[in-house]
């Protein structure tokens, strides 16, 4: 499976490639994210065999310790995803 991209809509929107950069929840680096979209609230993953979305809420208090941050993650992957699989810019 390939997954074409604009790379004009890509830029615009604000994926990042991943060049050894992203990490997971263990601080590894995470080389299955190809491009991350970050808007602070929002996190689009998109990988070989798919993508992931974050929703963050981020809730403040008065003090350290009442700000809060809760998320809800999704994670999508294609039936038809392989190994062999990737992400191309087209114009």
């Amino acid at each position: 499976m390939t997954l074409f991209l604009n790379a004009s809509v890509f830029s615009q929107v604000g994926f990042t490639e991943n060049k050894g950069q992203i990490y997971d929840q263990y601080y590894k680096s995470n080389p299955n994210v190809q491009f991350l979209f970050d808007n602070g609230s929002l996190h689009v993953q998109l990988t070989k065999q798919g993508f992931s979305y974050e929703i963050f809420d981020r809730f403040k208090g008065s003090d350290i310790e009442s700000k809060q941050l809760k998320f809800r993650r999704i994670d999508i992957y294609f039936d038809s995803a392989t190994k062999g699989s990737w992400v191309a810019f087209c114009n």
